[in-house]
């Protein structure tokens, strides 16, 4: 189903710090300037042009002059995924029209689903959404609703306040928890904490034995959510897509689109889940082949397959459209 694995899509919005070159005085974003990541963005296949979106957000108000790129792409958007991305590129780069008005929607007079969004924007747009922390350690200071309170410690996380403070005692209640619900829940406010919770990721590692298969599955999320070096966590989705729970292998499978450029064995690993016995766990497969754009090169011949035999009206579907994020290059703007 595909909101299930539009979590592979946050997983790449995740915060992460920009870092100054010391020889050019320029700033980077993943070892790439702002007019690189502008340049990838206008050439690019789907997935490079994803990332692209994702690495001019991380420059803020810097990259302020890419604004009209972003609005062209957004209103011309080939994929609901561009859409998205660019509206929270956009976000961080005008956090000062954003900020007053989520804060606002942080009152307990609004309904829940709107607190909720303000929060899950608020932690988009990182350190520059500074302004909302009283507010939010207000929330989690006085709100009863256990659902906000947890979204609420997320975005300081994601803001970059109150994180060290926070996680100790997130941790614990994890360690100590019982329920599974509230150690997925647990889980998930951790893994949005921010750059700060990378420290947790021993603390999450044993929890993948953990008897209950949805939390071992959150924990693979979180670890993704983390960035979990590749050499820990890929043997493990490559031996979760072999469990006998579906969910766990639906899990594993978005899973493997995590890392760029992707190993040859993940690519393989789903193609053959495209031949898995549960159809959930086939869509998700084709989906997240989709997610990987024109690093799934390989994985076209099964997909057209698909498309030209297969019954199930929803797999064909999933496949044509990942046959069109693998083929798609970006049309040159300016």
């Amino acid at each position: 189903m595909k909101p299930a694995f539009l979590y592979v899509v946050l997983a790449l919005l995740m915060n992460s710090p920009l870092i100054r070159a010391e020889d050019q005085g320029e700033m980077l974003y993943e070892g790439k300037t702002l007019d690189q990541w502008i340049k990838q963005l206008q050439t690019g296949g789907y997935r490079s042009c994803l990332d692209a979106i994702d690495g001019i957000g991380h420059f803020g108000p810097k990259a302020s002059r890419t604004t009209l790129l972003l609005e062209k792409i957004q209103k011309e958007a080939e994929f609901h995924t561009f859409e998205s991305a660019v509206r929270i590129a956009l976000m961080r780069i005008r956090p000062e029209k954003n900020v007053p008005h989520l804060i606002e929607m942080l009152s307990p007079t609004q309904i829940q689903i709107e607190r909720l969004n303000a929060m899950r924007d608020l932690g988009y747009i990182g350190p520059s959404a500074a302004s909302a922390t009283p507010e939010l350690f207000r929330i989690m200071g006085n709100e009863k609703d256990r659902v906000i309170q947890i979204n609420a410690a997320s975005a300081l996380g994601q803001i970059g306040a109150g994180g060290e403070e926070l996680l100790p005692k997130l941790l614990q209640n994890m360690q100590e928890a019982k329920d599974p619900n509230r150690i997925r829940d647990l889980l998930m406010t951790i893994a949005y904490s921010g750059e700060v919770a990378k420290s947790a990721i021993p603390d999450i590692l044993p929890l993948l034995s953990h008897e209950d298969p949805s939390v071992r599955a959150s924990a693979v999320l979180a670890l993704r959510l983390l960035d979990c070096p590749r050499d820990t966590l890929m043997p493990v989705l490559q031996e979760m897509v072999q469990e006998s729970d579906p969910g766990l292998r639906q899990m594993a499978v978005g899973g493997l689109s995590h890392y760029i450029p992707p190993d040859v064995s993940a690519i393989q690993a789903l193609i053959q889940a495209l031949q898995d016995s549960q159809s959930g766990v086939r869509i998700s497969a084709a989906y997240t082949l989709g997610t990987l754009g024109e690093y799934a090169r390989p994985a076209l011949p099964a997909l057209r397959l698909l498309v030209l035999q297969d019954t199930d009206s929803g797999l064909a579907r999933e496949a044509y459209d990942a046959i069109k994020q693998i083929e798609y290059r970006m049309p040159g703007r300016e």
